[in-house]
């Protein structure tokens, strides 16, 4: 989907809005205290906004979804108080994989390293004759 400038400008805002709207009111409550929020695509018309998050533990993604959505109309009474907006886009939540995958990656790459490392002390450790 490609966005416009106001489209993406708008994901901006509402993605540092919700953060800020996070700390601040969901304080006592860890499932939505701790949820950062990667990415908000903003559809054309400005009538929905998707909400990518991830959170620290991947068990409580379920959990916090269903949080998420239950509030999603004080976070968009929030929202709409925050923005000043004619119209504010409705809510749509989503986990961000990409995290997760991330991390993955990394471990991956991680792994492959010290194994490139392990032959090439072990090639050092040879003799030369040997080769």
């Amino acid at each position: 989907m490609k966005q416009s400038q106001r489209s993406k400008r708008l994901g901006e805002l509402i993605r540092r809005n919700l953060a800020t709207i996070f700390i601040s009111h969901y304080r006592d409550n860890p499932l939505i205290a701790l949820i950062t929020v990667t990415a908000v695509e903003v559809a054309g018309d400005l009538s929905c906004a998707n909400v990518f998050f991830c959170i620290l533990e991947e068990k409580n993604v379920k959990e916090t979804l269903k949080e998420l959505q239950h509030e999603g109309h004080n976070l968009r009474h929030f929202l709409a108080r925050d923005l000043n907006l004619r119209l504010t886009p409705r809510l749509n939540f989503f986990y961000d994989h990409s995290s997760v995958k991330g991390q993955k990656l990394s471990l991956i790459i991680d792994q492959a390293v010290a194994e490139d490392e392990q032959r090439k002390q072990l090639l050092q450790q040879q003799d030369p004759e040997d080769i």
